[in-house]
């Protein structure tokens, strides 16, 4: 949903008051390949039939928590679950091993070879079935539904056909820890629904897809990671989706805000998202801080070292306006701007060498540090900015566009909010329809 970046993800396991919940932490929802940022519902949409296209198959993110490192797209294998499992052509099989050769997939199955160059090859799913995937091995998930596969230059591409109601299911729990509690899975089920339907309204005509499964999107990882409870949440909330001036929002979250969400308008750069104007949360930093162990207070607040030249030679790889800086040479450093939120946050940093001067933005310096090297977008360097070692020390972990995943949890745990609460909360002049 934002302009697309790689992004190292993380799963860390935490207590929470028990210490014995496990949560998934990560930023996710970017822009869109467009830019629109609200999409008219068409006359008599309904979400109860409504299908939705998942790439799941290749992953191409350097490395993604859920899913591991890239895949080698030219091989997999199917699974299934139960015996004969798998059906396609009318034939029924239970394992099929596929490489990918030139524009032909072939499928070895009980020491028998199968040829398709005819694509999309559908395989529908009679059972739930593993996608493997060579080198992830602990990272290949079980799918329901149909796979629409294609072969391309020795490159296999497998789509998963599902319903939405099946899609959410498997998004809300890689998107929140399914031990919160029922009114903020309920949030965040609301908020990926009405994120896949404006993407089912957007995905370009030519492509095969509406979503990936990784955070380039939201994370969804079949049926491998379904709980009662967020199967509950996404049942309660059927059908649900948030709306402004009639139209679907692209309901962006993050993991959390560090204290005040932002505006669409300053991270995105977009001016079309009078939805997301953002707010400070409802609680203090300390709330959250008392709630979750100590191991993982940096989604709170987060420090990050650099030296001097480490970080020239990172902006030097990424941003060519550095090209033409030396790493051997000393250089001055100075904020040249700040921002509103957190009393004043660094918006732009001024780099000098020998008569050359770049200005950089909080935004582009983000992305060119990656996001695992800087969590969010707001941070500030401390009084010895020029020494040779660079402390920055920032809040929250994301984009913090939209709803924080980590304050919808305070605002039902401690606070008793609802989802309906959450949401209105966090976004602006929504409303919460049922299709």
């Amino acid at each position: 949903m934002k302009t697309i970046t790689l992004k190292t993800l993380l799963i860390l396991t935490i207590a929470l008051y028990s210490n014995t919940a496990i949560a998934q932490f990560y930023s996710s929802s970017f822009p869109p390949d467009t830019n629109e940022t609200l999409m008219e519902l068409p006359d008599h949409l309904g979400l109860t039939g409504m299908q939705i296209r998942v790439k799941v198959f290749p992953h191409t993110l350097r490395n993604d928590w859920r899913h591991g490192p890239a895949d080698d797209s030219s091989r997999f294998q199917l699974i299934a679950e139960e015996a004969n499992g798998i059906q396609v052509n009318n034939q029924n099989y239970s394992k099929l091993i596929f490489k990918a050769q030139g524009n032909t997939l072939v499928a070895t199955t009980n020491g028998k070879s199968i040829r398709y160059n005819k694509f999309p090859v559908i395989f529908t799913l009679k059972k739930p079935t593993k996608i493997l995937r060579y080198g992830n091995e602990s990272k290949s998930h079980t799918y329901t539904g149909k796979l629409y596969v294609t072969a391309t230059n020795g490159r296999a591409q497998i789509v998963n056909h599902i319903p939405l109601m099946t899609y959410i299911k498997g998004v809300v729990p890689s998107e929140s820890s399914h031990s919160w509690p029922l009114e903020s899975l309920k949030a965040q089920a609301v908020a990926a629904r009405s994120y896949a339907v404006f993407h089912k309204l957007s995905a370009p005509q030519t492509r095969s897809y509406d979503v990936d499964d990784t955070a380039r999107y939201q994370v969804y990882s079949g049926e491998s990671h379904r709980f009662p409870s967020t199967d509950l949440a996404v049942e309660q909330t059927e059908n649900e989706i948030m709306t402004y001036n009639g139209k679907v929002i692209i309901a962006f979250f993050h993991a959390y805000s560090g204290g005040e969400t932002d505006s669409g308008k300053n991270i995105f750069k977009q001016n079309n998202v009078p939805y997301c104007k953002g707010s400070p949360e409802i609680f203090v930093n300390q709330e959250l801080r008392d709630m979750v162990a100590q191991r993982i207070h940096w989604i709170i607040e987060w420090n990050k070292e650099w030296s001097r030249k480490d970080l020239l030679t990172k902006l030097k790889a990424k941003n060519s306006s550095f090209r033409s800086f030396n790493t051997g040479r000393p250089y001055q450093l100075s904020v040249k701007s700040r921002q509103e939120l957190f009393g004043g946050s660094i918006k732009e940093l001024k780099f000098t060498q020998n008569g050359k001067t770049v200005v950089i933005d909080f935004h582009k310096l983000r992305s060119n540090l990656g996001w695992s090297n800087f969590n969010s977008y707001h941070f500030f360097l401390d009084d010895s900015i020029n020494e040779n070692t660079l402390k920055f020390r920032g809040f929250g972990w994301g984009h913090h566009v939209g709803m924080s995943q980590w304050g919808a949890y305070v605002m039902s745990k401690k606070y008793g909010s609802n989802y309906r609460d959450i949401l209105t909360h966090y976004y602006d002049g929504i409303e919460i329809r049922t299709l």
